[in-house]
């Protein structure tokens, strides 16, 4: 699979859209369960995803190497998710958190995630970089140095506040809150 990747990014990079439709294929789905968690609202998600699929197109001459593609496409992706993230998370069908506790509103995108409920309430006690981390390390397998191109932080600073919200994750599962869903 891995040379197959390495062959269409050499192909995209040489001009073939046809190659490039093949990536994005390939890498959407878990681009759009990413960009969804990070901004909590399903148009949104779908606009990073495809914004920053046209962002990588525009520009995959400029990647120096083909093997650290999906990286790269997540650096875009990330940037996008940032730039998109004050879209208005009240209409948002994912968590929300407020003063008073959790409000959330169940929708089928919220199965597509492949988290739980439980899960996504204890990751939206994380500030955004920290999120962010877990999200590629836990659900995407992502190694600290990886992510740390994708953040555009120290690797170091990766594994540090990947244990320090794993933590968090932990004890607020452990103390058992549950989710009220507001129907």
């Amino acid at each position: 699979m891995k040379n197959e990747i390495t062959s269409l990014v050499i192909r995209s990079k040489n001009g073939d859209s046809e190659a490039f439709g093949s990536l994005y294929e390939l890498f959407a789905p878990e681009m759009y369960r990413y960009s969804l968690v990070m901004v909590k609202d399903e148009e949104t998600a779908k606009d990073c995803v495809n914004e920053a699929a046209l962002e990588a197109y525009k520009s995959i001459k400029l990647l120096r190497d083909t093997s650290a593609f999906k990286g790269w496409l997540f650096r875009i992706l990330n940037a996008c998710c940032k730039r998109n993230f004050t879209s208005n998370l009240k209409n948002s069908d994912m968590l929300r958190i407020d003063d008073e506790g959790v409000h959330t509103e169940v929708s089928s995108t919220e199965v597509d995630t492949e988290l739980s409920m439980d899960m996504q309430r204890a990751l939206s006690t994380l500030d955004d970089i920290e999120r962010q981390i877990v999200m590629l390390s836990v659900v995407y397998d992502y190694t600290s140095r990886e992510i740390a191109d994708i953040v555009n932080i120290n690797s170091s600073t990766v594994r540090t506040k990947l244990k320090r919200a794993l933590t968090k994750c932990k004890d607020y599962m452990e103390r058992g809150e549950k989710c009220e869903i507001n129907q």
